[in-house]
């Protein structure tokens, strides 16, 4: 085997390098335009016997240009009692976006849209058979049963609003967020590493050689970790594109879906590496390496619930958002952290068992 460094530790900084990236950052790539213009119209809608007249409006927009764009679309009546739903098509009548409900704002994900006049057509489902027809037309199931949703008279004024905006790239904040994070990042290394030292711990984060670190069998035995743990991200990474592939879901088509590939693969090494009794190295001693993976497992899952209270999307566009990074990265730790514990645990049983 090669002299390395000392691999697992280094992952475990990447790792901690990019939970404090997500943190730092104070603005992400934005995938919502900055600015929507939003044009409105007011109509009156009478409904008699489950009849809506007018049964719709329609409007246009226009792209003049190719790119990525959000649709904006809200319905504003002056009381409730009326479903409204809303349908986008192309000029070839393909359906790019689709909502209702009574009163509603709704936006689209970003979508790839080419030059062309997209229509904006609202529709007033007074009964049953048109709320029905309405879904169908948009190419979804209906979300729920519509029995018991309509009324047979009434008059509503509504105002709809809608347009798009243009989706921007990453933004300014982005990048000095992702420079603050770096930073903070290796702060937070150089400090814990002499906190733990500090209280009595011994941890190794690289510099020395692996012959240096390790006796002739924990040497054989990370060497067959290391070969786990790449099958187990090559068969990951197969996985997910067939999964994306025939299943045209793209959840994990990102980079957080990469991430828990490599935090899946981590996570078997650093496994096999303890069962083994070839995880810690003759620098090192359980009350560091406990420590370490406490304070960062700790941080990582209490920052990754923070996003969640905070109402940050998990999942964007379809796939997993960088806000789960966090949440991702400090279950790999607690994991490792258990493991290891465990195995302590155990080993300390056998020995008073032979005693």
């Amino acid at each position: 085997m090669k002299n390395t460094k000392y691999f697992v530790l280094r992952l475990l900084i990447a790792a901690l390098l990019c939970s404090a990236v997500c943190y730092g950052m104070t603005k992400r790539n934005q995938q919502t335009a900055d600015d929507v213009e939003l044009q409105s119209v007011n109509t009156e809608v009478y409904v008699s016997n489950g009849i809506a007249q007018p049964e719709s409006t329609m409007q246009n927009i226009l792209i003049s240009k190719e790119g990525s764009y959000v649709f904006q679309v809200n319905c504003k009546p002056d009381h409730e009692g009326l479903i409204t739903g809303c349908i986008i098509c192309d000029e070839k009548e393909q359906v790019v976006f689709s909502c209702s409900g009574e009163e509603w704002t709704s936006g689209s994900s970003k979508l790839n849209l080419k030059v062309g006049t997209y229509t904006v057509a609202f529709y007033y489902l007074a009964n049953e058979n048109a709320y029905k027809k309405f879904w169908k037309d948009a190419g979804t199931e209906i979300p729920k049963d519509a029995e018991g949703l309509f009324r047979d008279n009434g008059e509503w004024n509504i105002c709809l609003e809608y347009g798009y905006g243009e989706v921007k790239g990453k933004s300014l904040e982005y990048y000095l967020g992702m420079v603050i994070g770096i930073a903070t990042g290796l702060v937070l290394v150089v400090f814990l590493k002499w906190i733990i030292r500090k209280m009595g711990g011994k941890v190794e984060v690289g510099g020395r050689k692996c012959k240096e670190s390790y006796d002739e069998r924990q040497l054989l035995a990370r060497g067959q970790a290391y070969k786990t743990a790449f099958f187990t991200l090559l068969f990951y990474m197969c996985s997910v594109a067939a999964i994306s592939e025939f299943s045209e879901n793209p959840l994990l088509m990102s980079f957080v879906g990469i991430w828990v590939g490599v935090s899946l693969s981590i996570t078997v090494f650093a496994v096999v590496c303890i069962l083994k009794d070839a995880y810690m190295s003759l620098y090192e001693n359980t009350k560091g390496i406990i420590m370490m993976f406490s304070v960062i497992g700790i941080l990582n899952t209490g920052i990754g619930i923070l996003h969640f209270d905070a109402g940050r999307p998990m999942i964007e566009d379809g796939v997993l958002s960088i806000y789960c990074i966090n949440l991702i990265t400090g279950i790999m730790f607690l994991i490792i952290l258990t493991v290891f514990c465990g195995k302590l645990l155990y080993d300390k049983r056998n020995a008073k068992e032979e005693e």
